[in-house]
């Protein structure tokens, strides 16, 4: 069956209208991902990001993935802009090394450290 075609009539035209072909969705881990190759983009952005909240689009040169856009939910500018900077991201991976090469401490122990009462669970 024609994934295009099995897309409700709005988001269908909405689709054709942002260069999305018959052949444009893959199916990946037994989820069909939108796919769009980065030649037949000649849609201006705002009209890729209106779509998105539906589902991902992944846009492809020669098939290869070489881009996404995805809808972003629950999350203000600074967490997007820190979940892709590379020294924050270095500072995650480097605490948690530590954490699994030297362990932890409970959360009741940082309030205890911290001087804040313990919480509801458990205390």
């Amino acid at each position: 069956m024609n994934q295009l075609a099995s897309l409700p009539l709005g988001f269908r035209a909405a689709a054709v209208a942002c260069g999305v072909k018959r052949d444009s969705h893959r199916r990946i881990s037994g989820h069909f991902m939108k796919t769009l190759e980065m030649k037949n983009a000649t849609a201006p952005l705002s009209s890729y990001a209106k779509h998105v909240s539906k589902e991902p689009v992944v846009v492809t040169i020669g098939g290869r993935p070489v881009a996404a856009l995805v809808p972003i939910e629950n999350a203000d500018l600074e967490t997007v802009t820190l979940s892709t900077h590379p020294k924050f991201l270095a500072i995650i991976e480097r605490s948690r090394a530590r954490q699994k090469s030297q362990g932890g401490i409970s959360s009741k122990e940082m309030r205890r450290r911290l001087g804040l009462k313990p919480s509801g669970k458990g205390a």
